[in-house]
């Protein structure tokens, strides 16, 4: 009997074992996703308050769990921004309602000391290891869903104001009295200048923070591409002001990959970024024909050739949600950056009246008479220069920032990696809209509105004008015989919808005149295909390619009968193979087979019953819309509108 007894014993502490969570930092959450923190606002001090909030990665909301010595089961639970102790006000520990706050760590006080207790799903509750009534935390009033709701001691109820999930957080952040460094979350420096001064400090200060933001939330360290963001934040900025746009040729973007600013609002405006290994930096770069220039065409000549596959189509992009912009009086307050950085933000700043730019990641103010602050540059300078010390610990060096500042932001929040909608449709097309051609450059994507008016600056008529709430643009398009149309619209995943006015060849932004073009686009084989409507609402056929000339193809009358007995190429979404037709039913239905790489799909060509000049096709089971250009036979284009496909087809 007594070896049963103490196998039993064995078995239950292997199961406490087994639950107990390993000591290390976590986000305390309950289910519905809020967080245990201390209020921002006084979590420095003794008494600072206990509450649930929105999880925003502070380090107020960051809680490091320690072992009690010698105590199996119990731990201390410390705020690692406030650098103290989760505490139940030691008098009332056992009332319900008893205040829990932070206060000063004693190792030896049992209402400091805490027990997590598994409950069911990966949920604990915790115990107050003081209270003899067995009282835990728990959300006042049951308040949830209120950001604010405090924490106190209650008895155990098993409700979900008491049951906490605990994910492990990898912020590696290092608190002391009057010391914040954020070091260890940074990624490896590196240098912008060891070739050729490209002035590419934004983009290497930016994602910096952005690289650390990332880090903090468990995706290790990232190395991501300060090349894209030199290409696009430039290719895609539109000149602030309309009165400055005096022609449809008039340059309105930037040439790409040059030097010029920015800040963390460019990527919270939804610029994303791919890694380094898609799109690795480039030194030196070679010289631009023509800068600087105004004309529109020169430019988009040489940027369309930086917007190369690995550009557009890496697999995942990285980017920042949300972020805060300091204000004219917080920017010369040094306390201001001092708050920043006790809740683990990184500080993006613009010094020497914006030609430089910096991180801040850190402070020491443990000396009074010689505070500083820690700054990661990415700026080569010779020995002896003012953050030549690059080896003080490892990755930054220690400066005291006494030049002018003239912006500081920092990102609060970032976005799961992904791909980067729209970005595919950019480059330069050569468009065949019913038999007539030109270049359709395509260098924004609407909403995407990057100006140096500011930190998200707006556009306007004109300086000091009325804002323009809404842009739209996306290119130009010039003719065969080079006029330039400003190109306005929008784009909804594959689709794009664009706008293009003979009579208002200079649209502004926010106008949509002229022709309506709706095309699908197959990034795979650079393609677009669809209709556009003239001012009487005609439709007609047409495509896009982004290969170096139009399609090839033979000639064929425009009727479905020139379908049978001959080749004919079909491009259907991601597929491209042959079409061959046997027979036509009667007069107005022909049909037969798609052949492609991996297999074959029936195939029906007809007339459509109300419109005689419009065609439905059917692959498998899919039926969609589709022409024949009108002035260039043996060619028809259309969409599948139901699965977002392209669709041509063209005589062999």
């Amino acid at each position: 009997m007594k070896y049963l007894i103490a196998f039993l014993l064995l078995f239950i502490m292997a199961i406490n074992t087994k639950s107990q969570i390993a000591d290390g930092r976590y986000y305390i959450q309950l289910a519905n996703g809020r967080a245990l923190e201390a209020e921002s606002g006084s979590f420095k001090t003794n008494g600072a308050k206990t509450q649930i909030w929105l999880l925003y990665y502070g380090l107020n909301q960051l809680w490091e769990l320690k072992s009690v010595p010698g105590e199996p089961g119990k731990y201390y639970i410390l705020n690692v921004g406030g650098n103290k102790a989760l505490d139940a006000l030691d008098r009332n520990v056992n009332s319900n309602g008893c205040k829990v706050q932070l206060w000063q760590h004693y190792p030896g006080n049992a209402n400091q000391k805490w027990i997590i207790q598994p409950t069911t799903g990966g949920k604990y509750t915790v115990r107050c290891a003081a209270s003899t009534s067995n009282k835990v935390l728990d959300v006042t009033g049951g308040a949830i869903d209120r950001g604010g709701a405090a924490i106190q001691l209650w008895d155990n109820l098993s409700g979900p104001n008491q049951s906490w999930r605990f994910t492990r957080s990898y912020d590696s952040a290092v608190v002391r009295e009057n010391y914040v460094d954020l070091s260890l979350n940074q990624s490896s420096l590196k240098h912008q200048a060891l070739i050729q001064e490209r002035g590419s400090c934004t983009y290497f200060g930016n994602l910096a923070a952005l690289e650390a933001a990332y880090k903090k939330r468990g995706y290790g360290e990232l190395d991501l591409s300060e090349e894209f963001f030199s290409i696009m934040s430039k290719v895609m900025y539109l000149e602030p002001y309309w009165t400055r746009v005096t022609g449809s040729n008039v340059r309105e973007n930037q040439f790409g990959a040059t030097q010029g600013g920015g800040s963390i609002f460019w990527l919270t405006d939804g610029l994303k970024i791919p890694l380094e290994r898609n799109v690795p930096f480039i030194q030196p770069y070679p010289a631009i024909p023509g800068f600087p220039s105004d004309n529109q065409r020169i430019v988009n000549d040489f940027n369309a050739t930086l917007m190369t596959n690995n550009v557009l189509k890496a697999p995942l992009y990285y980017g920042a949600s949300a972020g805060v912009e300091f204000t004219a009086a917080q920017i010369s307050n040094v306390d201001e950056y001092v708050k920043v950085l006790d809740m683990g933000y990184e500080i993006d700043v613009n010094i020497n009246h914006g030609e430089h730019n910096v991180l801040i990641a850190g402070y020491d103010k443990t000396d009074p008479a010689n505070p500083k602050f820690f700054v990661k540059d990415s700026y080569y300078n010779p020995p002896g220069g003012r953050f030549a010390d690059r080896t003080d610990r490892k990755r930054l060096c220690r400066d005291m920032i006494s030049s002018p500042i003239v912006g500081a932001s920092y990102i609060t929040q970032v976005t799961e990696p992904s791909s980067f909608p729209g970005l595919p449709f950019m480059g330069r097309w050569k468009l065949d809209f019913d038999g007539f051609k030109g270049t359709l450059d395509i260098y924004h994507i609407p909403g995407l509105n990057y100006t140096y008016s500011g930190f998200g600056g707006a556009l306007r008529e004109r300086e000091g004008g009325t804002i323009i709430p809404v842009e739209k643009r996306i290119g130009v398009f010039y003719d065969v015989a080079g006029n330039a149309f400003r190109v306005n619209g929008k784009i909804e995943g594959r689709k794009i919808e664009f706008y293009f006015d003979l009579a208002t060849p200079n649209q502004r932004w926010d106008e949509l005149r002229g022709r309506k073009f709706i095309y699908y686009l197959d990034p795979t084989q650079d393609i677009m295909t669809g209709f556009h409507w003239d001012a009487i609402d005609k439709s007609f056929g047409g495509y896009a390619t982004k290969a170096s000339s139009f399609i090839a193809h033979g000639t064929a009358p425009s009727n479905i009968e020139s379908l049978i007995h001959s080749s004919w190429t079909m491009k259907w979404g991601d597929r491209s193979g042959v079409v061959t037709c046997r027979v036509g039913e009667d007069a107005s239905r022909v049909n037969g087979t798609f052949n492609y790489g991996t297999g074959s799909s029936p195939f029906s060509i007809w007339y459509d019953a109300p419109d005689h000049n419009l065609l439905n096709i059917r692959v498998g089971t899919s039926t969609m819309k589709a022409k024949f250009l009108n002035h260039e036979q043996g060619i028809i284009c259309g969409y599948d509108n139901v699965l977002g496909k392209i669709l041509l087809l063209y005589k062999m």
